[in-house]
């Protein structure tokens, strides 16, 4: 919906306006390693790319995203890739590899804007920068996309009334400001997920991201399309204690 898309990123301008440019604080956006990085990427890009007074470094921390990212020039080609370029040059742009770098980002009192996967912040750097981040107000989480209420990103979202949010076994204080963006979410609606994965003839189809009992309910509905077209695709629901053997 290009209405909800256009209030997005008005949020997001304001609130590198109001985090970054005035109170030169930080802003984290937990992103998936494929498209939606590179998507915000240039989101960013139209916002504030052609503004030279705009100083405000952009740090794609994750290895395994700047790798995706760099393959993007071998695909795309025409208009898109002109783009793309175009954002990939950006002066404020910047690629942190090496974990060292990143922590020495952290440390910095300076203000950024931090894209790093996981989306759902269970693992990478997004978690930890969330550790560095939640404990001042004055920085802020932009989420852009769904998060499953049992990942850190769901807690995170609802935990308005929370003093404290644990993150691998520490309290973190929990102050720092929150915005969660609807209109970038790209998750195939129930029926779409269906028909593809029941059209999918295979040993297994394993169900990961989602709530437990829902998975199941999906599970179960899923097994019965795979019969109905006389496939033999094992569904299995994944929990966290799940070892799948490839």
């Amino acid at each position: 919906n290009m209405k909800d898309r256009q209030k997005d990123l008005e949020k997001i301008k304001s609130v590198v306006e109001t985090v970054c440019v005035e109170n030169h604080h930080k802003v984290l956006i937990p992103v998936f390693a494929l498209d939606r990085a590179q998507n915000i990427l240039t989101c960013l890009y139209d916002l504030f790319g052609r503004d030279s007074s705009f100083n405000i470094p952009i740090l794609l921390d994750s290895p395994l995203t700047i790798k995706i990212t760099e393959l993007y020039s071998t695909l795309l080609d025409g208009e898109e890739l002109a783009k793309f370029e175009e954002v990939m040059n950006w002066k404020n742009l910047k690629f942190i590899k090496e974990y060292e770098e990143s922590q020495t980002w952290q440390s910095k009192k300076e203000p950024a804007i931090i894209c790093s996967a996981s989306g759902f912040m269970q693992a990478g750097r997004s978690r930890i920068w969330a550790k560095t981040l939640l404990p001042d107000s004055k920085n802020h989480i932009l989420f852009v996309g769904f998060s499953s209420e049992d990942s850190l990103a769901g807690k995170i979202k609802n935990s308005k009334n929370q003093k404290t949010i644990s993150i691998d076994g520490k309290p973190i204080p929990n102050r720092c400001g929150i915005t969660s963006l609807l209109s970038f979410s790209s998750h195939m609606q129930k029926e779409g997920l269906l028909k593809y994965n029941s059209e999918i003839d295979c040993e297994k189809i394993c169900l990961v991201h989602g709530e437990f009992q829902d998975k199941c309910k999906f599970g179960k509905e899923l097994q019965e399309e795979v019969s109905k077209k006389n496939h033999s695709s094992k569904i299995v629901i994944v929990n966290s204690s799940t070892e799948v053997l490839l």
